[in-house]
């Protein structure tokens, strides 16, 4: 597969892991685990139930993330909001650098983990 190829990826029960790739992601997960690395493009990740571990997130990008009842952390310098006072939830959004690129992430039951390194 190319390095600038787009990826697309749709699975039921699975675990994911894309790297070695500058092109557009979309991965939509019911059940498992994605692993990423965003380079340059547009990301677009949604996971029901399972964690996604994120690497790569420092570059001029938009961050938007959120989770139902999953945490979000990592290793980026601003902490995650709550959505609501009483109903669970997490939200996060930086703009990094230029900003030219989108990730979009969103998990209902799983930990977000995302890292610049």
């Amino acid at each position: 597969m190319p390095r600038d190829a787009s990826v697309e990826v749709n699975a039921v029960s699975a675990d994911v892991t894309v790297s070695e790739t500058t092109g557009r992601q979309v991965l939509k997960i019911v059940s498992g685990n994605v692993q990423t690395q965003i380079e340059a493009a547009d990301a677009d990740i949604t996971a029901v139930s399972g964690d996604v571990r994120l690497r790569g997130a420092g570059l001029a990008t938009n961050v938007q993330v959120n989770s139902v009842s999953g945490d979000i952390g990592g290793c980026l310098d601003v902490a995650a909001e709550r959505t609501s006072k009483y109903a669970p939830g997490q939200r996060l959004r930086v703009r990094r650098g230029e900003g030219q690129a989108t990730l979009r992430l969103k998990s209902m039951s799983g930990d977000i983990d995302i890292c610049d390194r």
